[in-house]
């Protein structure tokens, strides 16, 4: 295959900051290691898609040897012992509460308006209410969103 950062040959500019992203985006897989890049095309197809080495031209990490130390557990920033390996099978042999799971899972999502999941209203504004909006939601510091539903709340209890 061939590079596609080499592809471009005629003066066009958007072929220039094409190659030049490709190139960056190489740059940046290097550094990180390596990896596979894909470039793709307006239709959302892959264009190309090749696979980037890490700096100094290495394939796969080195092998590790016994006597080097234990990667890190990622989700708590231990080390993962012996002992830590057989307190999880323990743990997991006793079965898990879920509702104890959850808890200690971190919150997904926006959070709740009222007291269940909100429901999303699309409204057609003109220019100039849409600009009258912004400026008061920048002059009381906060989201057009909140006085929408400020004024909404005031509109249905002045009925």
């Amino acid at each position: 295959m061939t590079d596609p950062t080499e592809r471009t040959t005629r003066n066009d500019p958007v072929g220039d900051r094409n190659t030049a992203a490709e190139r960056q985006a190489a740059e940046v897989l290097r550094e990180a290691g390596g990896g596979e890049r894909m470039v793709h095309g307006r239709d959302g197809r892959i264009r190309s898609k090749d696979t980037i080495s890490p700096r100094g031209g290495e394939t796969s990490p080195p092998p590790r040897s016994s006597s080097s130390p234990r990667p890190k557990d990622v989700k708590v920033g231990q080390d993962l012992t012996e002992e830590r390996i057989a307190a999880l099978v323990a743990e997991a042999e006793a079965g898990y509460d879920l509702d104890t799971l959850r808890e200690r899972r971190p919150k997904r999502g926006r959070p709740t308006l009222g007291s269940a999941a909100a429901s999303v209203e699309s409204v057609r504004l003109d220019p100039e209410l849409r600009h009258e909006l912004a400026e008061r939601a920048r002059h009381e510091n906060t989201t057009t969103s909140e006085i929408i539903r400020e004024a909404l709340r005031r509109f249905l209890h002045a009925a």
